[in-house]
């Protein structure tokens, strides 16, 4: 699995979604549509290099995991999410700048 369809913004009751150690290279703007989702755990995804901008569309999310991901940046819409409690970026060697507010 490398893309996730952008179809996949349709499923706005989803709570939780696991993409842990899959080879998953990007995911599509429509996410920012899953406003329902509290949990989202991309730890090992080794191809994932960017999050779109319309992640901090999900405002209900409050857990992220991004241990071990290739993300080299936070998009700035990151600080939109305002109940994330839980942001894990142990192991993000490629990151190299995190968004200014």
């Amino acid at each position: 699995l490398s893309r996730l369809p952008e179809e996949f913004g349709n499923m706005t009751n989803l709570g939780k979604l696991n993409l842990c150690g899959s080879s998953i290279k990007f995911l599509p703007n429509s996410i920012g549509q899953l406003g329902n989702l509290k949990e989202l755990n991309l730890c090992s995804t080794e191809k994932l290099s960017r999050l779109p901008e319309e992640f901090g569309n999900m405002t209900n999310l409050g857990k992220l995991n991004l241990c071990g991901s290739s993300i080299k940046f936070l998009p700035n819409s990151i600080g939109q999410l305002g109940n994330l409690k839980e942001l894990n970026l142990c192991s993000t060697e490629k990151l190299s700048r995190l968004p200014e507010e």
